[in-house]
């Protein structure tokens, strides 16, 4: 196991597109049509819709659309709404900004339906960490600062796995986090645990420090 990933955009999408499939299938039952599948791009989500009805004609248990078509006048006559499950959100930055108004539609159609309460939002694989960590200048990209502020900062991370050189940063909710140096034809081994996570340059530390001692260990042998 190394943690450089070289992989394709389409591949991304096309992995991104199966792994979201899998979620519906675990909640559709108890949601039907509440539950949203909402890709960014409305040709994403065409084609999702395509792949999870096998290309055959026919409807399915739960809804596919787009984040615009979302946010259209429709959405709030279309059903009720338990779950928005967000695919890949962030290619364009309007999608970050559009996330809480993304939200609000959602509460809107569950209101129009008759329940009580908000919906949840699940982001899947959106790059969550460049808009939080300070990746866009805020005199650049103003409205996306506000949205964070307002809106992104409040996710948190369910499952996350992040590739570092020769290991992971790796949490599952509610679990703690974890450093792994991870050694090609070895076990991984967990370096460190915490509640909260890890800045980033620490954790390639500890991987770099414990990749050193296994090389001065095979270097006495």
């Amino acid at each position: 196991m190394q943690g450089k990933l070289d992989i394709s955009l389409g591949e991304t999408l096309d992995a991104n597109r199966g792994f979201a499939r899998e979620l519906m299938r675990a909640f559709s039952a108890k949601m039907g049509k509440a539950l949203w599948a909402v890709f960014a791009d409305p040709g994403e989500a065409k084609l999702a819709a395509k792949a999870f009805t096998g290309g055959a004609s026919g409807s399915l248990p739960f809804r596919v659309t787009s984040i615009k078509e979302a946010l259209g006048k429709r959405a709030a006559a279309d059903g009720g709404c338990d779950l928005q499950l967000v695919v890949q959100p962030g290619f364009n930055i309007d999608e970050w900004i559009q996330l809480d108004t993304l939200y609000a539609a959602g509460a809107k159609a569950r209101q129009a339906a008759g329940a009580a309460g908000q919906p949840s939002m699940v982001v899947l694989n959106g790059s969550l960490d460049k808009v939080r960590g300070g990746y866009y200048p805020k005199l650049v990209y103003p409205g996306l600062h506000a949205a964070k502020d307002r809106f992104i900062k409040n996710f948190e991370p369910v499952y996350y796995l992040k590739a570092l050189p020769e290991g992971w940063l790796f949490r599952r909710y509610p679990e703690d986090w974890q450093v792994i140096y991870a050694e090609r034809g070895s076990d991984p081994v967990v370096l460190q645990t915490s509640s909260t996570r890890p800045e980033y340059n620490n954790a390639a530390k500890l991987i770099k420090a414990a990749a050193l001692e296994r090389q001065m260990i095979r270097r006495q042998l």
